[in-house]
């Protein structure tokens, strides 16, 4: 994913990156050699925990699904950035995927919890690429760069928001009938009100305030982040 977050254009710091490759602060060639190096260390690691610590045979499928998924998140020939498919790829690659591997490095198995687990996570982190897009939508539809908000319009894409939040917290639900603690609910569930919010700003037509929208698209990434430290926490009191 190195590669994908230093070429990742924007202008506010929730949307887009560093802009370092634009102001030639690294060049390409650059970026390149530290994707491969981060890649063959990875590499490294995955062939020690497979085979030194014998995780299972799952180990490096795994962690290749996660390498192909960032790699070709912004490269040929799928570029899925470009495509609508990328917020989707990222729901996958910072929900199901991380706290599967986790869950399977440690036990050499998976449950069925975990998939439920992870989508409240998939969706919180679907939601804060998405709305990340919004301040770029003129930019990005300028430069052909269609993503799901360029294909959609700011409207309907603001409506996908409110889904997302939705099931997120249909599927938090889900987890705790499914064997996850009950104090769950009661933590997050603020959090998605929260998301709420922010749907209804969006409904009122926020998204053509910049400055409300630097703050919404603050408040969304900490309902990612405080889902995810949450459920940490709740995993490691109660269960």
């Amino acid at each position: 994913m190195i590669y994908t977050r230093i070429a990742w254009e924007g202008g506010n710091p929730f949307s887009g990156g560093s802009g370092i490759v634009v102001k030639e602060r690294i060049t390409p060639q650059q970026v390149k050699r530290a994707s491969l190096a981060a890649l063959l260390a990875a590499i490294l690691v995955g062939i020690f925990i497979q085979f030194g610590l014998k995780t299972g045979p799952w180990t490096l499928p795994l962690g290749l699904t996660g390498a192909l998924a960032g790699y070709y998140y912004s490269t040929p020939p799928f570029r899925w950035a470009k495509r609508g498919f990328g917020e989707l790829i990222i729901g996958f690659c910072f929900g199901w995927l991380p706290v599967a591997t986790a869950f399977y490095l440690q036990t050499g198995s998976f449950h069925p919890l975990i998939f439920w687990f992870s989508i409240p996570i998939g969706c919180t982190i679907f939601n804060v690429i998405l709305l990340n897009e919004f301040p770029d939508y003129r930019a990005d539809n300028l430069a052909g760069k269609r993503n799901l908000v360029v294909r959609l319009g700011l409207d309907l894409a603001s409506q996908i928001y409110g889904v997302a939040t939705l099931l997120a917290w249909i599927f938090l639900v889900v987890s705790i009938f499914s064997g996850a603690p009950t104090e769950l609910a009661i933590l997050i569930t603020p959090l998605y009100i929260m998301g709420g919010k922010i749907y209804l700003e969006l409904r009122r037509g926020a998204y053509g305030d910049k400055h409300i929208l630097r703050r919404l698209c603050g408040f969304n990434l900490a309902i990612n982040l405080g889902t995810t430290a949450l459920m940490i926490l709740c995993v490691i009191i109660y269960l």
